[in-house]
């Protein structure tokens, strides 16, 4: 599967640092938020990020507008899943929470969406059934480059699945980044925060 559009759900300090590695990765990002403020201050933070990635040499100056112009903020839900091939949840570590709005975005995604979370300690397993479709469903987790939760995304990234929901299609598929294809890391759905007795594959 190749993807074109990312959508992020939540732009707090986690959705907007994946929203602007996917950004920075050549994608078209919709971002979500239901408060203005968080998508203004997300967009102030990337603005800044970017700054510093030009300055450590990552990024030339004349990227920058560029990788900007592709994300789009937006408090419409519906619109932000609009042609998204991949959702990615970003929202507070509440079960009740992420059922809520998953049930909202199973209504609306297209059915070829895949369905990603970020929980930090929840299982996928938890509020999986309320995307209506759970077999499109896995917890997709950002690391730090030393092996952190809640990392810059542009260090690593991992997929985290409960294998008795998710098939080998997901083992098997790559991702077109600007060109670049990368290993992912697949790990199973078990208790604890990340790392806790997870088995890790790589694809």
């Amino acid at each position: 599967m190749t993807l074109h559009k990312i959508c992020i759900l939540g732009a707090g300090t986690l959705g907007s640092r994946v929203a602007l590695q996917s950004a920075i990765s050549g994608f078209t990002v919709s971002i979500f938020d239901l408060k203005q403020a968080s998508l203004d201050s997300a967009i102030l933070t990337m603005q800044k990020i970017l700054r510093q990635l030009v300055r450590g040499g990552t990024l030339t100056e004349s990227q920058v507008p560029e990788i900007l112009h592709r994300i789009q903020p937006t408090l419409d839900l519906a619109e932000a899943l609009k042609g998204a091939d991949l959702v990615n949840e970003s929202v507070t570590e509440n079960v009740d929470i992420k059922k809520s709005l998953w049930s909202e975005v199973g209504k609306l995604a297209e059915s070829h969406t895949w369905l990603t979370t970020n929980t930090s300690y929840l299982l996928p397993s938890q509020f999986a059934e309320e995307t209506g479709s759970p077999s499109r469903f896995c917890s997709r987790c950002v690391l730090f480059k030393g092996g952190g939760h809640h990392a810059p995304s542009w260090y690593r990234s991992c997929i985290d699945w409960d294998p008795r929901r998710i098939g080998k299609e997901i083992e098997s598929s790559t991702c077109n980044r600007s060109e670049r294809k990368s290993r992912i890391p697949i790990q199973h759905d078990a208790d604890g925060p990340f790392g806790c007795g997870r088995q890790t594959n790589y694809t």
